[in-house]
């Protein structure tokens, strides 16, 4: 059975390839440089309409689940 990092590589050319590699690595750029502004995020926040939104509990709850899922399929840069 072939590993699904290179399944992705089948019938591909060059250019589609690297711009896959591009758009990895920019992805794991955008998620390092979210992890890097959650300390700086307020974890809750007021609602005007009243009581509070967990705003830096959720993005740190999102960035962690992205790179759980980018490292199970193989497509973490």
């Amino acid at each position: 059975m072939k590993s699904p990092r290179f399944a992705f590589a089948v019938g591909r050319t060059p250019e589609q390839l690297a711009e896959h590699e591009t758009a990895k690595r920019l992805i794991g750029d955008l998620i390092l440089a979210a992890k890097a502004a959650c300390p700086y995020v307020p974890d809750r926040v007021a609602n005007p309409k009243g009581g509070t939104l967990p705003v830096g509990l959720n993005l740190a709850r999102a960035v962690e689940a992205v790179q759980a899922f980018l490292a199970e399929t193989g497509e973490a840069y």
